[in-house]
This record gives structure tokens, C-alpha cells and sequence, in this order.
């Protein structure tokens, strides 16, 4: 019997899912060492015997069984006759089997079934690791906000590098200080970095720019003037009446005159 395997989620590659009940000798030795064995001297050109014994590799003596001891010897020529008769007889019955068998519409359902199974589980395993692998960016992200709505909502696929450019980019002479409280900063560019973002995405590229480009292009120019509207939004309250003091005038002409 072999293992099943499954998706490593750090290496993601596939490992032995190693049943637990052959962590129980008799099951282990059933399942695996006396198949194996009796493969080996049915096909093979040796024939092979083992002792299991309850001590380590030291000969320090174990409660359970801990080491298996094997002795192998090559087969007769008489020996290895009868084992190539055997091969060539299974090896015809496999082949009139094959030959001569045709799968029925159950066998074929079962099969796509099975294997549609396993398929739909590799699948939900990569995502989890996936997601698993983006939370753990997100978490070391300087602009955490930002990070997750390029990467994780968006699927941008920007690195930090470039997460930072376009967050220099977004609060840069924008005149958010004194105006905006530093805690909104990264909401604010937020707000400006992704709405360019779905306007670009949006938009059939004509031109060879790749996306991040034409972004950084959109945000540093801020053609539409957004800054405007998401200072608006995050401004300090600094009024008695819960109005918003800010001079839009003057910040309009600064916004302008970029």
C-alpha cells in the first residue's frame, strides 16, 4: 500500500501523507514490509528475508520494535526461470485485459470523479497557502491598508518597492500637513492610488506603458485633480459647529499649480 500525498505549504511540493496507523508495528509491518517483500522475491532476481528487532541502531534494547535486519541473496538460475514464467504470465494476462476490456459508463463516472477530487483539493490547498502567503506579506507590510488592496483585492502583484514609490508619490506635496492627520495619510492614498488604479484597469492600454507606469504617471500628474476631493474627505474637524476648517481656495490654486 502506498501513502497518499499532499501539498507542503512552505516547500509546496508534494510529501508522503503517511497514514498514523503505521505508527503500529503490525499495521506497518502488513501494510508495507511484507508487501514489499513478497513483491521483491515474486519479481525480482534476489530473494530477501528480515528480522525486526527491539533495540536502535546501538543494540540498546527498545520496548518496541526499532530496527529491521535484512538478508539478501540472489536467485538461482532454476529460481530465476520460475520468476520470469511468472512475469510473463501476468504480463499476458494484463495484456488481454487491456485488450479486450472496455469500461463501462459507471467505471468512467467513478474515475473523472475521483479525479476531479483530487484535483478540487490540490486547488483549495494552493489557495490556502496562497492566502496563508499573502496575510504574512500583508502583515509585514510598512502600509499594511495599501499592501492588501493592490495585492489581495486587486492581485496588482506590486512588491514593497514600488507600494512605497506610489505612496510617495500620493502624499508628496499634496498639502496634507496641518490639514489631514498623519494617521489618514494612508487611507488618503489609498483612496487617490486606487481610484486611479480602476480607472487605468478600466482603460484598453494603447500603448506599451505597463501598468505600474501609467499609475505613477496618473498619480504623480493627478490629472483629474483627485487630491482634492479625498483631502476634503480626511481634513482635520478643527471647528466648534463640526464644520471642516480648511482654505480650499488656497489649497485648490496649490493643487493647480503642480
Amino acid at each position: 500500500m502506498l501513502a497518499e500525498t499532499e501539498i507542503d505549504r512552505k516547500t509546496r511540493k508534494p510529501i508522503p501523507n503517511i497514514p498514523k496507523r503505521w505508527a503500529n508495528w503490525a499495521a506497518f509491518k502488513k501494510d508495507v514490509i511484507d508487501v514489499a517483500v513478497d513483491d521483491i522475491n515474486k519479481y525480482s532476481g534476489i530473494k530477501i528475508k528480515y528480522i525486526a528487532k527491539k533495540e536502535d541502531i546501538y543494540h540498546r534494547k527498545t520496548r518496541g520494535y526499532r530496527t529491521i535486519v535484512f538478508a539478501i541473496v540472489e536467485k538461482t538460475s532454476d529460481e530465476q526461470l520460475e520468476t520470469d514464467k511468472v512475469i510473463d504470465e501476468e504480463y499476458g494476462i494484463l495484456e488481454e485485459r487491456n485488450k479486450y476490456h472496455q469500461m463501462s459508463l459507471d467505471e468512467f463516472s467513478d474515475f473523472f470523479e475521483d479525479h476531479e477530487k483530487k484535483v478540487r483539493k490540490a486547488q483549495e490547498t494552493l489557495a490556502e497557502i496562497e492566502e496563508e502567503k499573502m496575510q504574512e506579506e500583508i502583515e509585514k507590510a510598512k502600509h499594511k491598508i495599501l499592501y492588501a488592496e493592490l495585492n489581495e483585492s486587486r492581485k496588482a502583484g506590486f512588491d514593497e518597492v514600488k507600494i512605497e514609490y506610489l505612496y510617495k508619490l500620493a502624499t508628496t506635496n499634496r498639502g496634507l500637513a496641518g490639514v489631514v492627520d498623519m494617521k489618514q495619510w494612508e487611507l488618503f492614498a489609498v483612496d487617490l492610488i486606487i481610484d486611479y488604479y480602476e480607472q487605468i484597469k478600466a482603460t484598453p492600454e494603447k500603448t506599451k506603458t505597463n501598468m505600474y507606469d501609467r499609475l505613477c504617471d496618473a498619480i504623480e500628474k493627478d490629472y483629474k485633480n483627485r487630491s482634492f476631493e479625498y483631502i476634503n474627505r480626511y481634513g482635520k474637524n478643527d471647528t466648534s459647529d463640526g464644520t471642516q476648517n480648511i482654505n480650499y481656495e488656497k489649497l485648490e490654486k496649490m493643487l493647480l499649480s503642480k
